[in-house]
Parts: structure tokens; sequence; C-alpha cells
């Protein structure tokens, strides 16, 4: 009987993030997911991926501007897919506390926009948290055994080949790690970026130069070839989570399409310098 009830805690959980390929090599890091939202996703594929996998949920499409001399250009940067709002416009979960939120992040162009990196929260029903152990077990059979754990929370760093590195991580690596920020997206209530109709981070001269994001650093540059899947667990006690949270990002795809976002941005603001001074060598100086 014990043996049954586990098995059903765990199918149940996996319900919740769909199993991926291999228990032993772990996903290929173009297809690693979270609610079927792959890395390098169109928005209509992470859209139609959530709306699959859990059709329940109501989704706020985010914009962001891309800043140009003298314009800006409205682009969409992603979207926060929730449960129903309850009676509190503010926040997410129902009467029983329970709620699904995923946020999904894309590229700022001119390069492809597609997903970079994509967050799920999971909050379980009140009085009804879930075994540590069982919650660890079911992330291990969606992304294979863990490169390591950050006290409770687990984490995968998957290499250009897609196999998951079991090895002990280089300074380098381990820099890679910083670049995954659990709330980034603000998906854990319905306020923030979070709030219908929140605009979300601006592409601009000073924001995407080197170094001003976390996603587009020197330490950046050298996370290209990796996928990062860290988990939070949302522990009461040390053998009980009401929650968890699944963030996965490209740091190459993330690195890349801000760097093509600012050599865009730069262009143009170089292309402007250089008619403004052809402009002024045809000028004379008037009579003197």
């Amino acid at each position: 009987m014990r043996f049954r009830a586990v098995v059903v805690v765990l199918t149940r959980l996996l319900s919740f993030l769909l199993v991926a390929q291999s228990q032993n090599t772990g996903a290929a890091s173009g297809s690693v997911d979270v609610l079927g939202v792959k890395l390098g996703a169109t928005l209509d594929q992470a859209m139609a991926a959530v709306k699959a996998g859990n059709p329940a949920l109501v989704i706020d499409v985010h914009d962001s501007f891309v800043v140009f001399p003298g314009k800006q250009v409205q682009v969409h940067r992603g979207f926060i897919a929730h449960t129903p709002r309850g009676k509190n416009p503010s926040y997410y979960f129902g009467a029983d506390g329970a709620y699904d939120v995923v946020g999904v992040q894309i590229a700022f162009p001119p390069g492809p926009q597609v997903v970079e990196m994509v967050s799920r929260y999971v909050g379980f029903a009140n009085n009804a948290p879930v075994a540590k152990a069982n919650l660890l077990e079911a992330l291990r059979m969606k992304y294979g055994p863990e490169t390591a754990m950050d006290g409770p929370n687990p984490y995968w760093v998957f290499d250009g080949s897609g196999k998951i590195i079991r090895t002990k991580l280089t300074p380098d690596q381990m820099n890679c790690m910083t670049m995954v920020q659990f709330n980034r997206l603000d998906i854990r209530d319905g306020g923030g970026l979070g709030a219908a109709g929140a605009q979300w981070d601006q592409a601009n001269e000073i924001t995407t130069n080197l170094n001003s994001s976390t996603l587009y650093t020197t330490n950046s540059a050298k996370c290209l070839p990796y996928t990062i899947v860290k988990a939070e667990l949302a522990l009461n006690t040390p053998d009980l989570a009401g929650g968890f949270m699944v963030t996965a990002l490209s740091p190459g795809i993330a690195h890349n399409g801000m760097a093509a976002t600012n050599a865009a941005i730069r262009g143009e603001i170089d292309k402007l310098a250089q008619q403004q001074k052809d402009a002024a060598s045809k000028r004379g100086p008037g009579k003197l």
C-alpha cells in the first residue's frame, strides 16, 4: 500500500512537471522544457505549449520598447500565464490556496525573438503539502540526475551536446549559475511585472550595454554553450513543500540576443552621428 501511495504522488507531480526524455542522460539542451515551453521556441509556440499543458491558465502578454534615436519600437517581451485571479486582483491563488504561474521571456529583436528564459511556480493547496523527497524524485525523473545541490534545491547544467555535467563545476560554470534569478519575472503574485499590462524592461543605449544586466556580461559570454535549470522548493518544514519553482535559461540566446540589440541601437546612433557630421561639413560659417 505504501508503494502504491508513493506511485500516486509521483504521478501527480509528474503531471505538473511533464516527464522529459531520459533519467540517465537528461534532456538535450534544445528540448529542455518547463510545462512544455522549450528554450528557443517562438512566442506563439510557447503560448500553445502552455495552453496544452494547462488550458485553465490565463495568458497576459507583456510588451516593451526598443529605443532608437528619435523613435521607439514597441515589441513583445514575453508573457505570464496564471491561474485566474480571485476576488483580490493582486493575487493569483484561489480559495484553496493553489495556483500555477508560468513566466516566459523572449529575446529583443532584431535577432530571433525566441524564448531565452522560462519560469514556473506551482503552489499546492492549503493543508496539502508534498513530501520533499517526492518532489525531488519527480524533478529528477524529468531533468535527470542533478549537477549539484544548493541546500535543498537541485540544479542542472547541460553542456553544448545536451548532456548533464556531473563533474565539479569550474569557476566560470559556477558564474553561469548566477544568471538564473528565480523571481526575475515576478510570477509569484499578480503585482509588479505580473500586473496585467505591465511594461517590461526597456532596450536602449544604456540598458543593452555589456554588464548592464545579468544576462549580458563578460561572464555570460563564457556561458554560451550551456543550458541551466534550477529548482527551488518552497519548504514549509524540512520535509514538506508547499510549492516549487523551476527556471530554465539559455545563456546563449540571452547573451547573443542582447548583443544583437545593442549593435542595432549603436548602429542607428552612429548613423545619425555620421549624418550630422556630413551635414555640418557642408555648412559654411556665414559672414564673418
